[in-house]
């Protein structure tokens, strides 16, 4: 399935979708933090709750469902009519697509038993989980390439590099300043550019419609990957500037709202209790006077 658009367009789609709302997760907490004197100090987490569903762990769901999904998918593509039976005759890829998205799977499981605080779970399991995850997803596909053409193993390589990134990244926030925002946003942005670089992959090995069909035995197509990957990084960083100012000024003006609220109650309780002063001190200078 992954040697396909689509195989490559899902795993892509995720990743994007999670490193999103990674990224502007972090950025409501941290400037939340900031704005809020009464807010919790920021602190950098593996996963974030939903505002809406804050008992239910959204985010450890949907990574478990799209594991799940991978390695179905993966187990029933796998299998060919052969001499009159069906077998599974592509072990390989389908085999190192079925591990990858296993270890994705623990990753979410590790996260679910995080969130319910399972007890004497290991420290930082989720982050350690997510590590592994990331080393062996960047393992099977150095292993993914042999007797490939040169552009498929280019994109594939500039892939790995990018999950060796991922890798970093999260063992540099579980060991780092857990309230240091650089340390989450360098993961989510890493985790960005591993899901754009997906989707470009797949148009790249199986165009489609408006997608160019490249030579795949051109040193020029192979040079111009390294542009585009490249462009993908930045990409990735101008996002995480753009939702962060766009949270800022977000959290900024809920803020502001609350407070003039806030101003206005207190004045009108100010207003309620003067006058029941008044009240209070006119009732007793009438009883004196009787």
């Amino acid at each position: 399935m992954m040697g396909t658009l689509i195989g490559h367009l899902l795993p892509g789609s995720v990743f994007i979708v999670i490193s999103l709302w990674w990224i502007v997760s972090i950025f409501q907490r941290y400037f939340r933090s900031k704005f809020d004197p009464n807010f919790a100090k920021y602190k950098n987490t593996a996963t974030f709750p939903s505002q809406r569903c804050p008992n239910i762990p959204v985010e450890a769901y949907l990574k478990l469902l799209a594991a799940v999904a991978g390695i179905i998918v993966e187990t029933v593509t796998g299998f060919e009519w052969v001499d009159g039976s069906w077998q599974f005759a592509n072990l390989i890829p389908n085999g190192h697509h079925i591990i990858m998205y296993s270890f994705f799977g623990l990753n979410a499981v590790a996260d679910l038993m995080t969130f319910h605080k399972v007890p004497y779970l290991p420290k930082d399991i989720e982050y350690i989980s997510a590590s592994i995850a990331a080393a062996a997803q960047g393992y099977l596909f150095v292993n993914h390439l042999h007797g490939r053409d040169p552009l498929d193993v280019k994109v594939h390589s500039c892939l790995v590099i990018v999950i060796i990134f991922c890798a970093i990244s999260t063992l540099a926030e579980m060991v780092g300043n857990r309230n240091d925002i650089r340390y989450g946003l360098f993961r989510s942005s890493c985790y960005l550019w591993q899901g754009t670089w997906f989707l470009q992959v797949g148009t790249i090995l199986y165009p489609h419609g408006i997608f160019p069909i490249w030579d795949n035995q051109s040193m020029e197509s192979i040079m111009i990957m390294d542009i585009i990957f490249l462009g993908h990084l930045w990409v990735s960083i101008s996002v995480v500037i753009l939702i962060g100012i766009f949270v800022h000024h977000l959290v900024k003006r809920n803020h502001h709202k609350n407070d003039t609220l806030n101003t206005g109650n207190d004045e009108y309780q100010e207003l309620i209790s003067s006058q029941k002063v008044d009240e209070d001190a006119a009732f007793i200078k009438n009883e004196l006077r009787c």
